[in-house]
């Protein structure tokens, strides 16, 4: 019965971008949905932006949130340990801060809830409850995803812009997963042949891939 929601007031037109207002919060309901409460004690005054949330799986009294803020030096990861009742910061790093209406992922560890990954983009990774971050291994920038191995947190598979990277010990080096054709298509098309060919725009380096040689193949 107990539920949060990150709300996130913003505008944007093909000529401007306004992330943050008065109505974005992060509420809490603990019946079910039917009523909310806001749960900012201890978050910053003033407009926020977009306020990215994770639940700690071991403790669920632990909750990590970054918040974007109007003020100067109150953006970052702020913590709290009694399930949203106060919040502490922790952290204003900017690898947590950078871009946050596109970097709003966090993930905690499923047995420890110190370990902390924040997307963004590089990825920041911290071992100590959000007190420090430290970048994670080389690979493509603008991380969106991280996921932990449940039995085993020094594996963990990143997805980014670039494609999918794993690592085998807890973030420090990553590798790519290259047997799998993923990236970011800016542009998908297909022509009027019988069978047709699919053409995708890819991020990595600005080529152009196909024709494909077969109906929903992409070389």
């Amino acid at each position: 019965n107990t539920l949060y929601v990150s709300m996130w007031e913003f505008r944007r037109s093909g000529w401007s971008f306004s992330s943050g207002g008065e109505k974005s919060a992060l509420y809490k309901s603990t019946d079910g949905g039917k009523s909310w409460n806001k749960i900012h004690n201890g978050f910053p005054a003033g407009r926020l932006g977009r306020i990215a949330f994770a639940i700690a799986p071991s403790d669920n009294q632990i909750l990590y949130s970054v918040v974007e803020s109007e003020v100067k030096g109150k953006s970052g990861l702020y913590k709290s340990t009694d399930a949203g009742e106060s919040w502490e910061f922790k952290n204003g790093d900017f690898g947590l801060v950078v871009r946050p209406f596109y970097f709003s992922r966090i993930v905690v560890d499923p047995r420890n809830p110190d370990l902390v990954v924040k997307a963004g983009l590089f990825g920041s990774v911290s071992r100590d409850g959000g007190e420090t971050f430290k970048s994670m291994g080389n690979m493509h920038s603008d991380i969106h995803d991280i996921l932990f191995d449940i039995k085993n947190s020094d594996r963990m598979y990143v997805g980014t812009d670039g494609g999918l990277y794993r690592s085998w010990d807890g973030g420090v080096t990553m590798e790519i997963v290259a047997n799998l054709p993923l990236s970011q298509f800016y542009q998908i098309s297909v022509d009027n042949e019988e069978p047709y060919n699919i053409y995708g725009g890819l991020q990595d380096n600005g080529s152009w891939y196909g024709p494909s040689n077969s109906p929903g193949g992409i070389e």
